[in-house]
């Protein structure tokens, strides 16, 4: 299987973070600022583990249950990181992540992504991913290149 381009996904990943940068500090600052973007008001927020979401623990099974979020009333999905995760050292955990620019086997494909966030979509739900740069493994790429 080829390597994908690492480049591609990563700007992808970066814009997708860009409105969470947005909220922590919008122009003109303070709280009124955010209040003012349309929608947010009204936001809930439904964050998915998807280790326990379902049993499988996929993106493609947690794509099933989408309809279900939505007509709880959610206007946005927050999904706990799905990135490649370091198994140095023999276990795995989310926030140790190796490869911000790929998405781990365990959950999925970079395909499967794609088609949970067009499900979203189809159902008027926002995706948020969770990046804690913060967390990144000591064999990141990033750290190793």
């Amino acid at each position: 299987m080829p390597e994908p381009r690492r480049g591609a996904l990563s700007k992808r990943l970066m814009l997708a973070m860009l409105p969470v940068a947005m909220l922590a500090a919008p122009p003109g600052g303070g709280c009124q600022a955010r209040r003012s973007l349309p929608g947010l008001n009204r936001a809930c927020i439904y964050q998915i583990w998807l280790r326990s979401f379902t049993l499988e623990g996929t993106l493609n099974a947690a794509s099933l249950r989408l309809p279900h979020i939505a007509r709880l009333g959610a206007t946005i999905v927050y999904l706990s990181p799905i990135q490649l995760q370091s198994r140095q050292g023999g276990f795995s955990n989310p926030y140790r992540i190796l490869d911000y620019a790929r998405i781990d086997p365990e959950y999925g494909t970079e395909q499967d992504f794609r088609a949970f966030v067009e499900t979203a979509h189809q159902w008027k739900l926002k995706v948020l991913m969770d990046n804690v740069f913060y967390h990144t493994a000591p064999d990141n790429v990033l750290l190793t290149q």
